[in-house]
């Protein structure tokens, strides 16, 4: 029969940083992603997505997974007091 694997994902933290990522990183906070829709390709539930200051040219940024219940994927800015800005192309 079928095994049944009853492993839960760690959940994870994100980093992307427009100036200084490279969406070839791992999205560590020492090698972040350089665009959010990179982040909102890999992020599964429960994970968080920390966005760096800066002006991401990004439009229809499609999440390839969903979140789940009391799991939601999270997308945020790393530092509240300077917000990241997208704005369509």
């Amino acid at each position: 029969g079928l095994m049944h694997d009853s492993r839960v994902k760690a959940v994870m933290t994100y980093y992307v940083d427009g100036t200084n990522g490279d969406d070839a990183n791992d999205g560590s906070s020492l090698a972040p992603w350089k665009t959010v829709q990179r982040a909102a390709a890999t992020a599964m539930a429960g994970d968080t997505v920390l966005i760096a200051p800066g002006t991401y040219k990004e439009y229809d940024i499609a999440p390839k997974y969903s979140g789940a219940r009391g799991a939601p994927i999270t997308f945020k800015a790393l530092d509240p007091d300077n917000l990241p800005i997208l704005q369509g192309t």
